[in-house]
C-alpha cells in the first residue's frame, strides 16, 4: 500500500476539498455548526464565531493568527466563551483580553480599531 504524505495530499486542492467536505458532513450529522468560506475568511470565521457566541460558547479552529487577533479585538462584543485552538494549543479569548496590561489594551485598541 502507498501512502501519500501528508502535505502533499494537502497540496492537492481536490484532496482537500474532498476532504473538507467529509469532514463538514460527519460534522453536521453531529449537530456540530460548520462554516465553510471561499473569500476573505478569516473575517467569515470572526463573523461566524462572534454571531454563534451569542447563544452558546463557540471553538474555533484555526492556524491563522490572524483570527485570533479579530477575536481578541472584538472581545467586548462576546456573550459566552470563545475558543481558539490550534494545532499546538487551546486559547480562552477572554483570559487572553484579561491578561493584557492597561497599556497594552489602550495600545491595542486604538492602534487596531
Amino acid at each position: 500500500m502507498h501512502l501519500t504524505p501528508k502535505a502533499k495530499f494537502l497540496d492537492n486542492t481536490y484532496n482537500k476539498s474532498k476532504l473538507l467536505r467529509l469532514l463538514s458532513s460527519t460534522f453536521r450529522r453531529h449537530q456540530i455548526i460548520v462554516e465553510q468560506c471561499d473569500n476573505h475568511a478569516d473575517s467569515s470565521i470572526v463573523v461566524a464565531a462572534l454571531t454563534a457566541a451569542d447563544d452558546d460558547a463557540v471553538e474555533v479552529r484555526a492556524e491563522d493568527a490572524d483570527v485570533f487577533i479579530m477575536l481578541v479585538h472584538h472581545s467586548s462584543d462576546i456573550n459566552h466563551p470563545v475558543f481558539v485552538t490550534t494545532s499546538k494549543s487551546s486559547y480562552t479569548v477572554k483570559k487572553i483580553c484579561d491578561a493584557l496590561t492597561e497599556r497594552q489594551r489602550r495600545y491595542y485598541y486604538t492602534t487596531n480599531r
